[in-house]
């Protein structure tokens, strides 16, 4: 079975509803929030947990701003970090490899954890530092 596929019936063993979009992600909602499961078809082990489109940027020196805030946020949460997508865009992703596909709901909980503590933080991060009205999280 195609590790996709195997993600998407976890998810719904443990009661998300999941859904494939156009682009061949898995999305889901949990606890109010958004999250995207990415996969490579090439690689198995590996797959992608992210929260996108937090936040739009504006000018280069708030992108720079956050590339720094990216870094800590690399730092003090395992597993995660910001991507800036073409200096305007912030995304909160979280990357793991599995030994077997089959593990993806063992570590999901986990993630999920991680990135209900990451987002916030880099939310707050962002506003005190651009100084800009505060995002949803």
């Amino acid at each position: 079975m195609e590790h996709l596929q195997l993600f998407n019936e976890q998810l719904a063993e443990e009661g998300y509803r999941p859904h494939i979009d156009e682009d061949g992600d898995i999305v889901f909602r949990s606890q109010g929030k958004t999250y995207v499961v990415s996969v490579d078809p090439a690689d198995a082990q590996f797959f992608r947990l992210g929260a996108y489109c937090l936040y739009t940027l504006s000018g280069e020196a708030a992108a720079n701003k956050a590339h720094r805030i990216g870094h800590e946020l690399a730092m003090r949460f395992k597993g995660t970090k910001a991507l800036i997508v073409e200096d305007q865009v912030v995304h909160v992703v979280l990357e793991s490899v599995l030994v077997e596909p089959e593990h993806f709901a063992t570590v999901l909980e986990r993630l999920l954890a991680i990135a209900r503590e990451a987002v916030p933080w880099l939310l707050a991060e962002l506003h005190r530092e651009l100084d800009v009205p505060m995002a949803q999280a």
